[in-house]
């Protein structure tokens, strides 16, 4: 398997740890990189091609994950899950056929099947 290339955006640098250990787990050695706002977000997706990208809702100043998308290539979306416990988020999110986990739920029993249908992982 290829080495994978994430991109965790949240500004809770708690969840970003969490994020961050389960996803060395399920992808060894992959590389990580976090963004804690808007600005970084945007200044890493121009300069690397993430294989995935998770993507809170409410960020730093007042920003929303919605705008990031706003900004976001038709192949970052695809590539995107978003992770928020706002309802409606994850419900514009599913409406615009993107994949989206509830943050309340176990991230391990959610996050499996969203990473197998999306290819990064074979069963």
């Amino acid at each position: 398997m290829k080495n994978i290339r994430v991109l965790i955006v949240d500004d809770d640098e708690s969840v970003v740890y969490f994020v961050e250990r389960k996803m060395r787990n399920i992808f060894p050695g992959c590389e990580v990189k976090t963004a804690y706002n808007k600005e970084a977000a945007l200044r890493s997706l121009r300069e690397c091609d993430f294989d995935l990208i998770t993507l809170d809702g409410n960020l730093q100043e007042g920003c929303h994950g919605r705008q990031i998308i706003e900004l976001m290539t038709y192949e970052q979306i695809k590539r995107t899950i978003v992770y928020s416990a706002e309802l409606n988020y994850i419900s514009e999110c599913y409406e615009k056929g993107m994949a989206a986990i509830n943050k309340n739920e176990e991230l391990s029993e959610v996050l499996l099947p969203v990473l197998y249908e999306k290819g990064l992982i074979q069963g």
